[in-house]
């Protein structure tokens, strides 16, 4: 994993070639689930976690919603297509719902299929 700080990304600005919209813009938060963050590496982690709660701040901070995504829960393999070979029947339900960030409160969540 290259290490980088997120604070160092442009956010809005036109070095890039490109601005957010924040009007237009929200926050995608992917699967950031303990089923699925504690399995890796404890400092990959912690990076992992501590950047994507700073693009979560920046993001409450400048009115763009937050979205979170979980699978819905399978009750068989085949459910879960691809994922099942890597990842079983995936988190259940209360697992689904837990984020690796803490409180998501304001986050509209989406169950979608794996």
């Amino acid at each position: 994993m290259e290490d980088y700080d997120v604070r160092q990304l442009v956010v809005g600005g036109t070095e890039r070639g490109w601005r957010v919209d924040t009007a237009r813009a929200a926050v995608l938060i992917h699967d950031l689930l303990p089923y699925y963050v504690d399995v890796l590496p404890p400092r990959v982690r912690r990076v992992v976690v501590e950047q994507s709660q700073r693009v979560v701040d920046w993001a409450r901070k400048n009115g763009v919603p937050v979205v979170a995504s979980a699978p819905r829960p399978a009750s068989s393999i085949d459910q879960r297509g691809l994922g099942g070979s890597l990842w079983g029947l995936g988190p259940s339900h209360a697992e689904a719902s837990v984020s690796s960030l803490g409180d998501l409160g304001d986050a509209v969540w989406v169950g979608k299929r794996s």
